[in-house]
């Protein structure tokens, strides 16, 4: 894994950690259950675009 050396808050609560090739190697939520109260935190799923 390349360790970020940089990181961009993306929307409020929402940090993405970015390599020296500027690709994002790490995200952050911030307050995960407050943004989704109905969230199962046990079984996470993945959703990408």
């Amino acid at each position: 894994m390349t360790p970020p050396i940089e990181s961009e808050e993306a929307e409020p609560g929402v940090v993405l950690d970015y390599n020296e090739t500027n690709q994002v190697v790490g995200l952050e939520m911030l307050y995960l259950s407050k943004r989704s109260p109905n969230l199962n935190l046990a079984t996470p799923e993945l959703i990408t675009a």
